[in-house]
């Protein structure tokens, strides 16, 4: 009995070592991918400006399980699926380049004018498993700040008794962040005569070393790029408001660029123009050939004076002007070139 029992357990110890090695066979087996909606994803690239999309295109513990075909796309601001990849197996017309991995030839084309890279990696450093993953560098402005669906058609080659898998539309959403919009737009109005000066916070930056600057417009009018935060216009009318408005461009590849919108408009104006002075006088007795001009000013200094002499009260083309007379100033001394001649005078602000 005692016997008995000893084989029993040395019998069951045996059954559990088996049991034990065919699990662990079981686990460690590879099988072949079928492809599904884990097998391909889409990211964005903020600071580079692309969209990228991952592929699973070859397995390889399979029998020849691959995609044979697949289209992407993308939907634009009217609903519209946009074709901008084509992959297939076999050749296609005007193709942008191919591949061959084990053995196999592959062949893809940029489809309506996309910017687009191709290259391949293995799925999560496993070389079974290959995808290829396409950088899509000249988004359009509109893809900007939104959620951009991506789809894709085709069909996956389940080799040997893997499954076959076609697929019509499936979708994956990735957010293009746009640009930050700068905040804070002032400018001044009647500070200073020869400009308007613009100030702003700038949004922040996260890509380091970004080429990126702030767009100031004064309208519709472009005036210039600047990434300190202000910027000055000399180039507007004297005395005329203005709208101004500005944007930040955040430079991020050569194919395209990630725009902010724009601020809320804000006013501005150069000082003047200003009235003629009043009070204008000048002196005819002085025996050493000046003349002294004096005259009235009530409003705030402008940024100077200057005066007109002729010996013609219609001053015809050719009269003298004397220009750069401070605008503190109320009077000056007129050196004329011929006495006992008598001229004529007028005074201008500007």
């Amino acid at each position: 009995m005692k016997r008995s029992l000893r084989f029993l357990l040395s019998s069951s110890a045996l059954l559990c070592i088996f049991l034990i090695t065919l699990f662990s066979t079981q686990a460690t087996a590879n099988t072949a991918v079928t492809f599904g909606a884990s097998n391909w994803g889409v990211s964005y690239n903020y600071c580079d400006g692309y969209i990228e999309t991952n592929i699973l295109y070859f397995d390889k513990n399979g029998t020849n399980d691959m995609m044979r075909w697949v289209n992407l796309y993308y939907k634009n601001s009217a609903g519209t699926r946009v074709h901008i990849f084509q992959w297939n197996e076999a050749p296609i017309a005007g193709q942008n380049g191919s591949d061959v991995t084990d053995g196999e030839d592959f062949y893809y084309k940029f489809i309506n004018g996309a910017v687009m890279t191709w290259t391949y990696s293995y799925v999560g450093g496993n070389s079974d498993l290959v995808e290829m993953r396409i950088k899509w560098y000249n988004l359009p402005d509109e893809l900007y700040g939104t959620n951009v669906e991506m789809s894709i058609d085709g069909s996956w080659l389940g080799g040997g008794s893997d499954d076959d898998v076609s697929f019509t539309e499936w979708k994956n959403n990735v957010f293009a962040t746009q640009m930050g919009t700068p905040t804070n737009l002032t400018a001044t109005t009647d500070t200073y005569c020869d400009k308007v000066v613009l100030t702003w916070t700038d949004p922040t930056i996260s890509c380091i070393g970004g080429n990126w600057a702030t767009q100031v417009y004064r309208g519709t009018t472009y005036l210039g790029e600047t990434t300190n935060g202000t910027f000055s216009d000399g180039g507007g009318a004297k005395g005329t408001t203005y709208n101004y408005r500005v944007r930040t461009v955040l430079y991020t590849n050569a194919n395209t660029n990630n725009i902010s919108t724009y601020t809320a408009n804000t006013t501005g104006r150069r000082k003047g123009p200003y009235v003629a002075p009043s009070g204008l006088s000048a002196t005819s007795n002085r025996c050493d050939g000046i003349i002294r001009i004096e005259w009235q000013w009530n409003l705030s200094n402008p940024e100077g004076f200057a005066f007109h002499r002729s010996t013609n009260p219609s001053f015809p083309p050719g009269y003298y002007i004397q220009s750069n007379i401070n605008g503190d100033r109320r009077f000056f001394e007129d050196e004329v070139p011929v006495k006992n001649t008598t001229y004529y005078y007028r005074i201008v602000s500007q």
